[in-house]
């Protein structure tokens, strides 16, 4: 069976159409009218949270998906910023690692519109690239559609500029999410 899923282009078509499908007369003494979105939206429960060097939390719209045997994503564009995650799969404590082949990889990169980006890795004194320390927890995961939770720790994260890649600061990144998961790829078997 085919699963339909709409893009956050889609949700916000969907909900302009149902909210005029509703009705705007204005009353004073009707309630407000309200839409609901079946397909798809995120619930109350989901979020995903970023904080650099212990700032305020920044809320993104974000996914959990499994793209790949062995290849688990958190991610989030917003069009003017990415956001994203890699880690092989299951639950525990995860080092950072930048090394080894893709599926293995641990590793964090968040991309902003001034041109900057954070990644698990940073300069030290003497200029030669490191892996940050710090952990990712993945507390709960489940099969497609239930929820992966858990937080994660950077440090120190590097923040470099985009056109250049010249290092600029190292900072501490904070996270915490709970996102639905999606699939992404279709086994022989499940074709």
């Amino acid at each position: 069976m085919k699963k339909f899923f709409l893009t956050l282009a889609g949700r916000l078509v969907l909900a302009v159409f149902l909210l005029l499908a509703t009705g705007c007369s204005k009353s004073d003494n009707a309630e407000p009218a309200r839409a609901e979105i079946p397909l798809g939206g995120k619930a109350p429960d989901e979020y995903l949270e970023i904080r650099i060097n212990g700032g305020s939390w920044i809320s993104l719209d974000g996914l959990a998906a499994n793209s790949a045997p062995h290849q688990f994503g958190i991610s989030s564009n917003s069009g003017s910023s990415m956001f994203n995650i890699n880690w092989p799969g299951g639950e525990g404590y995860f080092r950072w690692s930048d090394t080894g082949n893709v599926p293995a990889r641990i590793n964090f990169a968040y991309f902003l519109p001034d041109n900057t980006y954070y990644v698990s890795g940073f300069r030290s004194n003497n200029e030669s690239k490191e892996t940050s320390g710090g952990l990712l927890n993945i507390k709960s995961i489940g099969k497609e559609g239930d929820e992966v939770s858990g937080s994660f720790v950077i440090g120190p994260a590097g923040r470099f500029d985009s056109g250049t890649g010249k290092h600029l600061e190292n900072v501490i990144i904070e996270g915490r999410f709970n996102l639905k998961l999606v699939k992404m790829y279709r086994s022989a078997r499940e074709a």
